[in-house]
């Protein structure tokens, strides 16, 4: 157990931890001085700050102690956020490991529990930023915030000219030349953040030439352009130390991810109990495939080891009371004798908790793995199934057949486990006859539309499909198109031949057709008639409404609302 410690202590030689070790409340499986490997002890000087809710423990660096701040900038003009900022917490305890603190500024936090203080129309949040003290800036998240984020890179260099910045994540290098042209920030972080930022921290500032040097980091060069070099990536997560949720506020993450799996998930024969505390999961990173509208670093898929992942399990149930994991991996079911190895490690050791998982390949998945996932606690998977059309989904380049995503389905009907279809409508090449036969497949899966969620294809930068529309024109600026950029109520960049309308039209008619032949089949006919008041709603809606007015409107919530209050009339 960790001790509250006091100024005697500083710079005391302690032994630190090996990664079999437990004990250490902050750090387990953690190393916390400069030079580690598996199975080694080291010695070094260190000195310890106590804090309500955790130890900081950090080295003596040359007489220099910094600050890092890491700020989770918004996506898109609106934004919620249901998950912690997982990114960040790796890359805080990294920072800290190496002898310098971090500090976590969440915006879509910030934006949703203090509405009246902060919002994404002025600069409340970069104001927030800049009311800190910090010595080095790091911004991580995906591309679609590139809008949010250059408008606080320009307020800080205004403010704070000569602090370095890191940008990480698709934010950074998959839009190099636009940081480089509108606002230049330091240093570009490609892949994983926590091998880099250890370096950086040792290098910087006094060592610029080793800092040039680390793989995985690119630097702005004296001519304006970045340079760098590749990342060197362990296939084993193992090096990783458990993730921590002490600095952030774990209630309202864990509220919303309850709210989030009840509304978007729990559709089917599995309801959980309303004190489930649901938490995120990764047990891997990376996806080896290639479809057309994904962006990754890499093809690679790294894992944490099956000891690990229970290990942590266990830690986050006692430390934080998790009885659900909502898995977060990009592709779990890929590696089958991995897979069954956590399993038995997680049944092994009677672990009793839920796993909501997304990440399953169709075409890799039997039977027998299904049952074993359902013993150890999975409750629903979710398919990239992408379309029920062979002619679309050799274009998004699945590597997939349409038997394939069928049987994968049947099979988790066949072990009573419930699953979702993640559907993507209008990637180039799409027609009416391809989503009919998509709407068709679904119709044979007897699904509902509460049980697969279509997303409308949307290019984003570093994927084939963006490379698409910069060769067809249909984007000739990829600022413009990143600061118009909008989320599925604002759907602007129509990829198909069709006329915009009609294509949003057939989107709302296939799911329509689906819930008829579900309900029809249960002579359900009530709720047949509500689901055709609401098709139309929704046509008349998405005929009158611009797409920057949508993005504003909760219709969803209130089109149901409002369908219950006439049909509770009716009854």
């Amino acid at each position: 157990m960790s001790q509250r410690l006091t100024k005697e202590h500083e710079n005391t030689v302690i032994p630190t931890l090996c990664p079999s070790h437990q004990g250490n409340e902050r750090f387990p499986h953690s190393f916390v001085g400069e030079d580690y490997g598996e199975g080694y002890s080291h010695k070094c000087k260190i000195s310890l700050i106590a804090s309500d809710s955790f130890l900081i423990v950090y080295q003596k660096h040359k007489g220099k102690y910094m600050k890092v701040l890491l700020v989770n900038p918004a996506r898109y003009l609106k934004d919620t956020y249901i998950f912690p900022p997982l990114h960040l917490l790796y890359i805080a305890q990294s920072i800290r490991r190496t002898g310098h603190e971090a500090e976590i500024v969440d915006i879509p936090y910030l934006i949703n529990t203090q509405p009246e203080k902060f919002n994404l129309q002025d600069d409340s949040g970069i104001d927030y930023v800049l009311s800190k003290d910090f010595d080095i800036l790091g911004i991580g998240s995906v591309v679609s915030s590139y809008s949010y984020c250059e408008r606080l890179v320009k307020k800080v260099r205004k403010k704070r000219d000569g602090l370095p910045i890191i940008i990480g994540g698709s934010l950074g290098l998959p839009v190099k030349e636009l940081w480089e042209k509108h606002a230049p920030v330091d240093y570009i972080c490609e892949s994983d953040g926590e091998l880099v930022i250890e370096q950086f921290m040792k290098c910087y500032p006094h060592n610029k030439e080793a800092l040039r040097n680390i793989p995985g980091l690119h630097y702005l060069n004296e001519e304006g352009k970045y340079v760098g070099n590749k990342p060197e990536l362990p296939m084993n997560l193992d090096y990783i130390p458990f993730l921590t949720y002490d600095e952030v506020d774990l209630e309202y993450y864990v509220e919303n991810q309850r709210r989030w799996i009840k509304n978007v998930l729990c559709s089917g024969n599995y309801q959980f109990r309303q004190d489930e505390r649901f938490l995120p999961l990764l047990m891997s990173r990376g996806c080896v495939y290639e479809c057309t509208f994904c962006f990754h670093f890499n093809r690679l898929h790294r894992k944490h080891s099956p000891q690990y992942i229970a290990d942590y399990i266990e830690f986050m149930m006692n430390r934080y009371g998790a009885t659900s994991f909502q898995i977060m991996d990009d592709l779990i079911l890929i590696n089958k004798k991995w897979l069954h190895e956590v399993c038995d490690e997680i049944i092994n050791r009677g672990i009793k908790v839920s796993f909501f998982s997304s990440g399953g390949k169709p075409n890799i998945v039997d039977k027998e793995i299904l049952e074993k996932m359902k013993v150890a606690g999975f409750r629903r998977i979710s398919y990239g199934i992408e379309s029920g059309s062979q002619t679309m989904l050799d274009i998004m380049r699945k590597k997939t057949k349409v038997q394939d995503n069928y049987k994968a389905v049947s099979l988790m009907k066949e072990v009573g486990m419930p699953c979702s279809v993640n559907i993507v409508f209008g990637m180039p090449g799409e027609t009416i006859k391809t989503m009919n036969e998509t709407k068709n497949f679904l119709i044979s899966l007897d699904l509902t539309s509460k049980e697969y969620y279509a997303a409308l294809a949307t290019p984003y930068p570093g994927s084939p499909l963006f490379q698409h529309v910069l060769d067809k024109g249909i984007v000739k600026d990829t600022r413009e198109y990143l600061f118009n950029l909008g989320g599925y109520a604002d759907y602007k960049y129509n990829l198909t031949d069709m006329p915009r309308q009609k294509f949003l039209n057939k989107v709302i008619d296939v799911a329509y057709r689906v819930d008829c032949a579900y309900y029809k089949k249960r002579k359900q006919y009530r709720t047949i008639l509500s689901i055709t008041f609401e098709k139309y709603m929704k046509m008349i809606y998405h005929a009158i409404v611009p797409p920057d007015v949508r993005g504003r409107i909760k219709l969803k919530a209130r089109l149901n609302d409002l369908i219950k209050g006439i049909f509770a009339e009716i009854k």
